[in-house]
Formats: C-alpha cells, structure tokens, sequence
C-alpha cells in the first residue's frame, strides 16, 4: 500500500457531451463503497466540464457539474469520459489541459473511448491501452503506431485505460486495492454483488469463436486468420494453405458449421468493420474502402448495399458525420 492510511484522494470526472453513464456510475459505486467499508473518507470526487456547464451523458440525462477546468493536484487522479460519437473529434482545449496537468503526475484514467484524449494529448506513446472494442479499429485508424490491446483495462506506470461499462468497475477495485489491500477490493465487490471481478488480462469480448461456439479447431483457426487479415483478404487457397486443407475442404467446413460459404463470411466481417468506421471515424469512403480490403469504392458500395440495403453514403452515421462537420 503506497499511500498513507489517513490521505484522501480526489478523483476528478471530465465529463464531455454523451459520455457514458455507466462507466461513471460504477466507478462512483466502487469509490463510495470504498469509503463505507473504511468507515472514513478515503476518496472524494468531483464532477467538472469543459466550461462548467452540464452534460448530457449517453442516456439523455443532464448531468450538473462543479465547474470548469482548473488546475490539479499532484495527489489529485484524473477521470476522462467521452461519447463513442465521433470519438476522434476531441477538443483541444480539453486536450490542451490535459497534456499541460500531466506534466504534474497525477493519475490519469481515460474510461471507454476517452483513451482518444490521452492519444491526441501524446500520452500513450511507449505503452499498452485499451478502449471499448466497438471503437478499435476506427483508433488503429488514427493512431496505428499505439500499442492497442483487446484487454479490458490497462494500467502502465500512471496511465490507466479501460473498455467503459463494468470494466471501470474492475479497474476502480484494482485501484482500490493498489491504494489500500486486496481485502478491501474484495470486500468492495462483495458490498456491490460483482462476484466475478476480472483482472486487466481478460480479454474485452468473447471471441468470434466462442461467440459462434465452435469446436472445429481448423475452422476457429480460419476465423482467426480472416480476422486479423480484413485490409488485405487471403483469397480461398491462401486461406486453405494457412489451415493445411484444400480449398473443397475449407467450403465444405464452413457449409457445415456456418450454413455459409467461406467468401460469404469473410465479407461480413469487412462490411462490419467498414461500418464502425463509418460512425466513428472521419475517414473517407475510399479509405474506408481500402481499410476493409475493397479494390474501389463503387465496389465497396455494392457489397455494403447488399448486406445492409442502403449505399454507404445514405447511412445515418454517414449523414450525422456530415451534419457535425458542418
């Protein structure tokens, strides 16, 4: 336990316009049980914004905060929230302040796809983290040189990262335990009935595999391989060759288990990826293209038309991008 039995810290939220709720409410819960089971204040809190005003949070519900910016405390920690709207267009006022106060290192947690505020502000360069997985391939977009990892929070020295929703659950008991003991996280847990809290090395999601709940080993390992090749597609005998079958075989596999064709499958995992792209990134519809491994944008159209019914361009993500811009 590095810190004294007696210090209180104080956590400072940065809400920004649609921030998630959740990952506020169970980082609160966490801290306040924190305090009802030492029987002192061992944490307090803060609610700020940019200007001082309310925020809207993810839910629609105004949240009233404290003030506006100001100046931290070295002991002070950090909270960033942000939408999943457009993540990547942060302020650089917001973003300004937070470079200037790392400067005094203070803890610094950046909850769901806040992580884009610490990656603008430069403070990700050398270390692991971690955001929601919905947002991660539209941040690998912006940022490919971060080090990206699918686990559901990240601690490196005093940044932490998490995925949002009850993985700020986990992170907060580790913190807690990090600033008192293990039986006061596990207690924390127990007041709060989170009876299987995990450790930053569980992985965000289940597996494309787990999720379908397959056992075939060779077509798991072909699902993985079309996973991590979705900007530059293996054609049907590159894939066959990566899992030692013949082309037939890889067809009649997934015929078996998949009640689709290979080529089939490996398409909707590109469309799903152009579709986060779309809501969550500025990306042009031709880089867009090429990030999803399409040789053109028409070609590109076509298939996004006919697994979704609508040309990418008349997609509301696309049209709300627009709106915003303007």
């Amino acid at each position: 336990m590095d810190r004294s039995q007696y210090e209180t810290c104080h956590f400072i939220f940065v809400l920004t316009e649609g921030f998630s709720q959740s990952s506020l409410s169970n980082s609160m819960a966490v801290l306040n049980t924190c305090n009802r089971i030492l029987k002192r204040q061992a944490y307090s809190w803060s609610l700020i914004s940019e200007t001082g005003d309310a925020v809207t949070s993810s839910c629609g519900v105004p949240i009233a905060v404290s003030s506006g910016l100001y100046p931290v405390k070295r002991q002070d920690f950090i909270v960033l929230l942000s939408s999943a709207d457009n993540p990547q267009l942060q302020s650089k006022t917001l973003v300004n302040w937070v470079r200037r106060e790392s400067m005094k290192r203070p803890r610094i947690a950046a909850l769901d796809t806040a992580t884009y505020i610490l990656a603008a502000a430069g403070l990700l360069n050398n270390q692991k983290c971690t955001l929601h997985w919905e947002s991660q391939d539209a941040f690998k977009e912006c940022y490919p040189d971060i080090d990206l990892v699918n686990q559901i929070y990240t601690t490196e020295r005093s940044i932490f990262t998490c995925a949002g929703g009850t993985a700020a659950m986990d992170m907060m008991l580790h913190i807690a335990e990090e600033d008192h003991d293990g039986e006061t996280a596990r207690d924390i847990a127990d007041h709060l009935i989170y009876v299987s809290s995990r450790s930053q090395d569980d992985r965000q999601r289940i597996s494309l595999t787990g999720r379908f709940g397959i056992r075939n080993a060779r077509l798991a390992d072909a699902i993985n391989h079309m996973e991590n090749n979705l900007e530059f597609p293996l054609t049907p005998a590159e894939l066959a060759a990566k899992i030692n079958v013949s082309v037939r075989q890889l067809e009649r596999i997934f015929s078996r288990y998949m009640d689709c064709p290979p080529k089939r499958f490996y398409m909707t995992l590109r469309l799903e990826k152009a579709r986060r792209l779309i809501a969550q990134t500025d990306m042009s519809l031709i880089n867009i293209s090429m990030a999803c491994g399409f040789t053109s944008t028409s070609h590109f159209s076509r298939w996004y038309k006919r697994h979704y019914g609508m040309q990418p361009s008349k997609s509301d993500s696309f049209t709300n991008r627009k709106t915003l811009a303007a």
